[in-house]
Parts: C-alpha cells; sequence; structure tokens
C-alpha cells in the first residue's frame, strides 16, 4: 500500500512540474508577443513623426509651391491612424492595475490630454492593457486595409471612425453624492476608490472583482 501511495505521489510532482513547465513556456511565449507588439507600435509612432517633421520642414521652405499629399493613393486615407496601432500595447502582468476600479457604465471624466473635462460614459473596460473605452470621446479615423474592406462587402468604405481606448489613469469616476448644505445630489469626481469584499476564486486562480467604496461615506 505504501509503495502505492509513493508511486502516486511522484506521479502527482510529475504532472505538476509538466504543468508548471508548459505554463512557463505559455507565459514566455505571451512576454514575447507583448514585447514585439510593443516594438511595432514604437517604430510606427516614430516613422509618423519623423513624416512629419519631413513635411512640415518641406511645408515651409516651399511655402505656396508644397506639395497636396492627400491626392492620389492617400486621397481619402491621408491622417487617418492604422488600424495595427489602433490599440493600446497589453501590460505585462505585474503592470496590469490589480482591480479596474473604473466599469462598464460608470460615467467619467477626462483629466489628461485633448477631450480634458469631458464627461461621458465607459462601454469597455480592458484589464490587460489598463484601459477603457468612453462614449463619443477619442474618436479617430481608422484606415481599413483593402482586403477587410473587400470583406465588409456592403460597407468598403476605407475610412471608420471609432472611439480609441484612454488609459485608466487618464479618467476619474463622476458619481452623484448629495451637497453637505442642500442634501441635492449633484456630480462629483471621485479621486479615490478603495476595494473590499473581493476574494480569491479558487477555480479560475484570481480575485473575483468585489465593491468599490468611496473613502468616507458610509
Amino acid at each position: 500500500m505504501q509503495k502505492v501511495i509513493q508511486r502516486t505521489q511522484r506521479a502527482e510532482r510529475a504532472a505538476g512540474r509538466k504543468l508548471a513547465k508548459a505554463r512557463d513556456h505559455y507565459e514566455k511565449g505571451e512576454s514575447w508577443e507583448r514585447f514585439q507588439s510593443l516594438n511595432r507600435m514604437r517604430r510606427s509612432a516614430n516613422e509618423n513623426i519623423r513624416n512629419a517633421r519631413r513635411a512640415r520642414q518641406e511645408d515651409w521652405e516651399r511655402g505656396p509651391l508644397a506639395p497636396r499629399r492627400d491626392v492620389g493613393d492617400k486621397k481619402a486615407t491621408y491622417g487617418a491612424m492604422n488600424m495595427y496601432d489602433f490599440q493600446l500595447p497589453q501590460l505585462d502582468p505585474v503592470s496590469r492595475p490589480k482591480w479596474m476600479h473604473i466599469s462598464v457604465g460608470d460615467r467619467v471624466v477626462v483629466v489628461n490630454g485633448r477631450h480634458r473635462g469631458r464627461i461621458s460614459t465607459v462601454e469597455d473596460a480592458d484589464q490587460n492593457n489598463g484601459s477603457v473605452r468612453v462614449k463619443g470621446l477619442n474618436v479617430v479615423d481608422l484606415s481599413i486595409p483593402e482586403w477587410m474592406q473587400e470583406e465588409r462587402g456592403s460597407d468598403p468604405e476605407p475610412i471608420h471612425s471609432m472611439p480609441r481606448s484612454f488609459s485608466i489613469n487618464d479618467v476619474r469616476l463622476v458619481y452623484p453624492l448629495p451637497d453637505p448644505e442642500t442634501g441635492i445630489p449633484r456630480d462629483v469626481v471621485i479621486d479615490r476608490l478603495v476595494n473590499i469584499n473581493y476574494e480569491f476564486d479558487k477555480v479560475k486562480k484570481e480575485w473575483t472583482q468585489g465593491d468599490r467604496l468611496i473613502p468616507g461615506t458610509n
């Protein structure tokens, strides 16, 4: 009987080592893909900056004789964003938010960028890249590749407008709280939220979302 138990324990340890090795291999592959994606986006951004500087210099030197760039193949897509640069890069697991204090349906205010001070509703929240998509804000024009235009069939437009995600650090929750003097609820920008009532899900091997609490409130 003792030998049977020992064989079972050895088999369990071997299976555990095999599973750990497979998990490590998968995580390394994911890390490599994130690294490559981030490098590609950086190269694309640097190339766009170089092209913009070159065009600005050419416009300054030639004045009214400067060439038009929104013609020919670029007639419909000049100034549009490449669809492969649209998504924010995924963060490494250690850099991701431990919990998303902003959820779908929340009203938020933008605190950085060209839409600073604007308030709208969150349409999507992604913990993998620590971002939220806000309805009607940060809308950009996407250049749609020809192969994708063909797949769209009845809507083969070369440009498609979509809201691009904000970093979760660029937005703050807006929530109505009673005015201390009048008692009438009014919108308040919430700078800090506390995560409570969260538990570790043994099946999913992750923490549950829990509840959000505004410090100083009941």
